[in-house]
C-alpha cells in the first residue's frame, strides 16, 4: 500500500463519526445528503448487479439495495467497508477492501456502478478506466466530480489547506489530512475524460451548494446548513455554487 493510501485509511478510520455526520446540521451533511439523494434518483429502481466504489458508511449502498439492486462495494478502508456491512448485511460478503484503481472484479461484472465521492482522493484516469472495465455493454454508471469552480472549494484548496499545512509543520495538531491527488477538473474536461475511457455522458447534474466558506460553515453550522440548503432549491445557484458534478454516463 502506498503512502497516500495509507493516510486515505488513517484519515477514514473514525467510520462510525462519518457516518453520524450525516444525520448533522450542517454545510457539509448537506453536500453529502444532497449527493446521496441525486445519485439514487440518477441510478432509480432495477434489478441487476450493481457496484459502489467508495461506499464509506453505507448510506448509500443501503438505499440503493432497497431499490431492488444485488449490491456489491469496494473501499479502501477496512473501517468502512465493515460499518457498510452492518448498513447492508445482507451484501456483507460482497463489500470488501481494494483500492479503486485496481477494482477486485472480473471484466463485464456489473449493470450499473456508482462512484461518487472518491475520484479526488484517487487516480482518476485509472479510476475510471476500471469502472469502464467492470461495467457490462449497455451498463451505466453515476461518476462524480468536485466542482473547480465552487467559491468555497476554490478557498479551501487554494488558501486554507496550504495554510493548516504549514501550521502542522510547525505545532502539529488534529488529524492529517490526506492530499487530494489532482485538481478538480471543469465541465468540459471532465466530460473529456469520461468520454476518453468510452463513455457516453448522458446527464449531468450540479449540486451541493456551498455558501459559507471553511472554517465559517464549522463555526455556524445550523447557518450554514440553512443557507446551503436554500441556494440549492435555485438551478443558476447550483451551478454557480454546487461543490460536486454528477455525471449519468453509459457504455456502449
Amino acid at each position: 500500500m502506498s503512502g497516500s493510501d495509507t493516510q486515505l485509511t488513517d484519515y477514514f478510520a473514525r467510520a462510525e463519526d462519518w457516518d453520524a455526520a450525516y444525520d448533522q446540521h450542517s454545510e457539509r451533511a448537506h453536500w453529502w445528503k444532497t449527493r446521496l439523494d441525486t445519485a439514487l434518483e440518477l441510478v432509480g429502481e432495477g434489478e441487476g448487479a450493481l457496484l459502489e466504489v467508495g461506499p464509506g458508511p453505507g448510506r448509500l449502498l443501503a438505499g440503493l439495495a432497497s431499490r431492488g439492486w444485488a449490491v456489491s462495494a469496494v473501499d479502501i478502508s477496512s473501517a468502512m467497508a465493515a460499518l457498510a456491512r452492518a448498513h447492508v448485511p445482507t451484501a456483507a460478503d460482497r463489500i470488501v477492501v481494494g483500492r479503486a484503481e485496481a477494482l477486485p472484479f472480473e471484466d463485464n461484472s456489473f449493470d450499473v456502478v456508482v462512484a461518487i465521492g472518491i475520484l479526488q482522493y484517487t487516480e482518476r484516469h485509472q479510476t475510471v478506466a476500471e469502472i469502464m472495465r467492470v461495467l457490462r455493454p449497455g451498463g451505466r454508471a453515476v461518476i462524480g466530480f468536485q466542482s473547480n469552480s465552487s467559491p468555497a472549494l476554490v478557498w479551501r484548496r487554494v488558501a486554507l489547506l496550504p495554510a493548516i499545512g504549514a501550521i502542522k509543520r510547525v505545532v502539529p495538531f488534529g488529524r492529517a489530512v490526506p492530499p487530494e491527488r489532482q485538481k478538480p477538473l471543469s465541465s468540459r474536461d471532465a466530460r473529456a475524460l469520461l468520454a476518453g475511457a468510452g463513455f457516453r455522458v448522458e446527464r449531468e447534474v450540479c449540486l451541493g451548494c456551498a455558501v459559507l466558506p471553511d472554517p465559517l460553515d464549522r463555526l455556524a453550522p445550523r447557518l450554514g446548513y440553512a443557507l446551503a440548503t436554500r441556494a440549492e432549491r435555485s438551478a443558476r445557484l447550483r451551478r454557480a455554487l454546487g461543490t460536486q458534478r454528477l455525471f449519468l454516463v453509459s457504455r456502449s
